[in-house]
């Protein structure tokens, strides 16, 4: 009896082999097609966008030794939301490059600028640790040697700097500042399109800490139904596996 189960067993696991070669083929592509459909919000990497979403992407060069800009907004005019839609604050300490995800009901994105702060700056008192608000975005040289008020005159540096710092990543800005601040921004000539650069500044007067490019991701396909079946037969595939284990 030993010595027949072992030979079955062993005529189980030729027969099964290609089954499993199969399976693991289509483990593999399943999980290529997930990465592709719900894809990584890591930064310092293109974003893989849910199926019918746009992308407004940031890509900085920040002048080392400086601390980290951090709670940074994006603001994006859209084909459907000239005012502005979006606060995806995806970016963190430390990063280069954040992006603002558009869903469906937000069109293509059209411009955009972006705000953060940063803690301390050379030349500030000594032992002061002031927060500054910085912004992305498109400045002429003559810009750049006005101060914050005068390129802002409908909100107070500090009550954004607030916003910034304590509304959450997940809810919106009270309306009337984030109007506010974007409408000014819009008639300054700040916002950029898609392949545009921008200066890095930090405010209240504008010293410049860094420059980049903007950039624009069309909508994500949405997946085939091919794909999804494909998707669905690997999940399916598995769940057999894990049965076939747990008899064992």
């Amino acid at each position: 009896m030993r010595g027949g189960a072992i030979t079955n067993d062993k005529h189980k696991n030729g027969a099964g082999m290609s089954f499993h070669k199969k399976l693991k083929c289509n483990l593999i592509l399943a999980a290529a097609l997930a990465a592709s459909v719900f894809g990584s919000s890591a930064a310092n990497a293109t974003p893989i966008l849910p199926p019918g979403w746009s992308a407004t992407v940031f890509d900085a060069n920040i002048d080392a030794g400086l601390n980290p800009i951090t709670n940074i907004a994006i603001f994006v005019r859209s084909t459907t939301s000239p005012l502005g839609i979006g606060r995806f604050s995806t970016a963190h300490s430390g990063f280069n490059e954040f992006y603002a995800g558009i869903p469906p009901a937000g069109g293509l994105p059209v411009s955009a600028f972006a705000a953060g702060v940063i803690a301390g700056l050379p030349g500030d008192p000594a032992g002061a640790a002031l927060n500054h608000l910085v912004i992305f975005g498109k400045f002429t040289p003559a810009q750049l040697s006005l101060d914050y008020a005068t390129l802002f005159p409908g909100i107070a540096e500090s009550t954004f700097i607030n916003d910034l710092l304590t509304v959450p990543a997940s809810s919106p800005f009270p309306f009337a500042d984030v109007n506010t601040f974007t409408q000014d921004a819009f008639a300054d000539g700040l916002y950029g399109g898609d392949g545009s650069s921008f200066t890095v500044a930090a405010f209240s007067t504008g010293t410049v800490i860094g420059s980049g490019t903007i950039s624009f991701l069309p909508k994500a396909a949405v997946p085939e139904p091919m794909t999804i079946t494909l998707f669905g037969t690997a999940l399916a595939g598995l769940a057999v596996v894990r049965r076939r284990k747990k008899r064992a």
